[in-house]
């Protein structure tokens, strides 16, 4: 039997993936003699086999690892696309729930006034209204909390940053307003100054 098939006989057999009765049909060689060999060689059948086990569950957890990793990402994505309008249904349904809230409490005041009743009747009412509003504003906190409504900056609230390159007149304008300079001065020696100062980082 050529090395090169008693390594491949050996290797299948440490694995377990093939008998020997398999071997020896697969390779043309007598079980017994390939047994033998086995045997002397210390070879044991399945002695490898956890080499196998091993692999499989890596390769399985990597597969799972994997796919669990995208869909985090694509639900991550999701909600970072309906998180801002999340936030935005959120804090418009709480200010008209609020504004519901105090139209009911002035009209409980407003009836009580019509019908000349003391304003002690209306008490559990605005009581009741209190308490509602307290629960909405609570709500809507809760809300806008979870959401992380406060690290959520919309790109068009950002400030614009414009760079302008400052003329002559406009560097020697600045210093004469602010006393740098007096009148007299000659602005070409003043302008090769301050061009030659050096800036320290």
């Amino acid at each position: 039997m050529p090395d090169a098939d008693y390594a491949e006989a050996k290797e299948l057999y440490e694995l377990g993936k093939m008998r020997l009765s398999d071997l020896a049909e697969r390779f043309n060689v007598s079980r017994q003699g390939l047994w033998k060999k086995f045997k002397k060689d210390g070879v044991v059948y399945g002695s490898r086999a956890a080499e196998v086990s091993a692999a499989v569950s890596a390769g399985v957890k990597q597969a799972v690892t994997s796919t669990v990793g995208q869909q985090v990402s694509q639900a991550l994505e999701r909600y970072n696309d309906k998180r801002a309008e999340w936030i935005e249904e959120t804090r418009t349904s709480g200010y008209k729930s609020l504004k519901q809230a105090d139209m009911l409490a002035k009209k409980i005041v407003a009836d009580a006034v019509k019908n000349s009743a003391s304003m002690r009747t209306t008490d559990d009412d605005l009581k009741a209204v209190a308490r509602f509003q307290k629960i909405l504003v609570e709500n809507t906190l809760t809300r806008l909390d979870i959401l992380r409504a406060n690290d959520m900056i919309d790109e068009d609230d950002l400030p614009e940053i414009h760079f302008e390159d400052l003329t002559d007149e406009d560097i020697l304008k600045h210093h004469r307003e602010n006393g740098l300079i007096e009148e007299g001065e000659d602005p070409d020696a003043i302008l090769a100054e301050l061009n030659n100062v050096e800036i320290d980082d």
